[in-house]
């Protein structure tokens, strides 16, 4: 996912953790203040998963933390040297930075826990293994990629964004993407995509030649049917913004007349992953959309 033609947005939740970092004369203390809800949005209390020493340095800490986080999702986390050669295939660089590295896990753990626990182990059940990696930044325009190895894993690599959130569901919806066309007819799945385009439109596979229109927030004029610019580049792309709106934004598509192409295709990838996937409950996060 390209960095150009993004919008940021605030992440709105309703139950959340706040994972707060003290560092005194190197000592890190991890405060958690938890808020009970009914909603299904909820992280892991990392103090009942790992016993904390009051005298540990910032390396363990975030070692107790990452495998806390692999233990409870079933995923890989990578970061620091041992992404050297990695970086290199990627066009990245390695994140050294301690507290950088401890943020990004915070967020994982939060932006994880608004997916059905299950979730990830369906696609690992199916003999994909998840797998992430934390980079300092790419040296191009890049913010985040996705992509399949030949032995079927799925990899998710996340740079230190201001749009980390939005970055990481984008490219989790290529993951489950990936795991929907070798389990299934992904065309078939999303036989109902293309009607709520605008007729006859061709999706660029460029960025050189997207225009407003059609946009939202940038087409005043006409009928909106896509979430960003880069919506437009491939049906891929699309869906993949749609999700990462559908996570993260806090626009108000629903109150928006001219939307509601974009509300269909948000029903669309909703009806999917509920299809798709048996720990899809009736009500996900990712249906904040549903209804006004």
């Amino acid at each position: 996912m390209q960095a150009a033609n993004r919008k940021e947005y605030s992440v709105t939740i309703n139950i959340f953790i706040f994972l707060t970092l003290i560092c005194i004369v190197g000592i890190t203390r991890i405060v958690v203040i938890q808020v009970t809800s009914t909603n299904r949005f909820e992280s892991i209390d990392l103090i009942d998963e790992v016993k904390y020493d009051a005298n540990a340095d910032m390396t363990a800490t975030i070692l107790k933390i990452k495998n806390t986080l692999e233990k409870y999702y079933g995923i890989n986390i990578y970061y620091g040297e041992l992404l050297n050669e990695v970086t290199s295939q990627i066009n990245a660089n390695v994140l050294y930075d301690e507290r950088a590295t401890l943020n990004m896990l915070q967020n994982i753990n939060s932006e994880l826990a608004k997916y059905p626990k299950g979730m990830i182990d369906e696609i690992q059940r199916s003999g994909y293994k998840v797998s992430i990696y934390l980079v300092r930044n790419f040296n191009n325009n890049n913010i985040a990629l996705a992509n399949r190895t030949s032995s079927g894993n799925f990899n998710i690599f996340l740079s230190n964004d201001p749009d980390f959130a939005k970055s990481m569901h984008h490219e989790f919806y290529h993951i489950i993407e990936y795991y929907i066309k070798l389990e299934y007819d992904i065309d078939t799945v999303y036989e109902l995509w293309n009607i709520y385009n605008p007729k006859n439109f061709k999706y660029t596979n460029s960025i050189q030649n997207i225009t407003n229109k059609y946009v939202y927030g940038l087409d005043s004029d006409n009928d909106l049917c896509f979430v960003t610019l880069y919506s437009k580049f491939s049906a891929q792309e699309d869906r993949a913004e749609v999700f990462s709106e559908m996570m993260t934004s806090k626009e108000e598509y629903t109150k928006n007349k001219k939307a509601k192409n974009i509300i269909n295709k948000m029903n669309v990838i909703t009806t999917t992953l509920r299809t798709i996937f048996a720990s899809v409950g009736e009500k996900e996060y990712w249906q904040r959309y549903e209804g006004d």
